[in-house]
């Protein structure tokens, strides 16, 4: 970690109500910090989510293209967007069905 990351997480954990790593640790430069899983074997730890609501990765990119990634246009990539299924009010959703499933291939490659 350099200097400069170290000055910014800092300054920034004055806004904090998570400390992260630093309630291990007990040092301030890791204030919001935090040990994040790899997504190494992601395809064979099915089921998903804290509540294990998606049976497969299929599942979790749909979920994601639909509901998380479409709230944020910024995230959102060009191309032909797929109906939206479950007739929800939104946006439609962020990822096309190719890129969908070229993400599922890449994270089931991991």
């Amino acid at each position: 970690m350099n200097s400069s990351t170290s000055v910014r997480r800092w300054r920034t954990s004055w806004f904090t109500t998570d400390p992260g790593r630093a309630a291990i640790t007990g040092s301030p430069y890791d204030f919001e910090a935090f040990d994040i899983p790899t997504l190494r074997g992601i395809g064979k730890t099915a089921p998903y989510w804290h509540n294990n609501i998606s049976a497969t990765l299929e599942d979790v990119v749909s979920l994601y293209s639909d509901h998380l990634l479409s709230k944020f246009p910024s995230l959102t990539l060009p191309g032909e967007k797929e109906p939206d299924p479950d007739g929800d009010i939104g946006p439609p959703e962020a990822l096309t069905k190719e890129q969908k499933s070229d993400l599922v291939a890449f994270l089931k490659r991991l």
